[in-house]
């Protein structure tokens, strides 16, 4: 039995690069798959593609928040963050199976001093893997965190 996965994102803005790249990953697979949205607009194509194909949406709740933690406890659930503010909201998982992707060479968050020291102490070592879009962002995620599984 493959693991259920929960893709987690801020919205699902149909210009977003990552948003259209989780959308056709999960349409084009036959494993099951869930996306989690942060904030979204009630009317997107992304929302219909998703709905034509069958992969349940949920929009973040107190209680989507109870049932993601509780489904990733119990039946080890990998939970897949992409872009900041999921980021950021991995933290509330601190005991699951957690993947990020880096979509980018270069990000605000980089830029300042605590916030990026921040990330490397306490944010990346919590995430069982990094995943990098392309071997630039590899190239750069590299330099940052030298020690972490990418």
């Amino acid at each position: 039995m493959s693991s259920k996965v929960f893709h987690f994102l801020p919205d699902i803005d149909p210009l977003g690069g990552a948003q259209n790249l989780v959308v056709d990953l999960c349409c084009a697979s036959p494993h099951d798959f869930s996306i989690v949205v942060l904030s979204s607009s009630k009317n997107s194509h992304l929302l219909n593609v998703l709905q034509r194909s069958n992969v349940k949406i949920l929009r973040f709740s107190f209680f989507s928040f109870l049932n993601i933690f509780y489904q990733a406890i119990r039946r080890r659930c990998i939970l897949h963050f992409h872009l900041s503010r999921p980021f950021y909201f991995s933290l509330l998982f601190p005991f699951c199976q957690k993947v990020y992707t880096e979509h980018h060479t270069q990000n605000k968050r980089r830029d300042i001093i605590l916030l990026s020291l921040f990330d490397r102490i306490f944010v990346y070592p919590t995430f069982r893997k990094v995943i990098c879009i392309s071997s630039g962002c590899k190239k750069v995620f590299r330099t940052i965190l030298a020690n972490h599984r990418i």
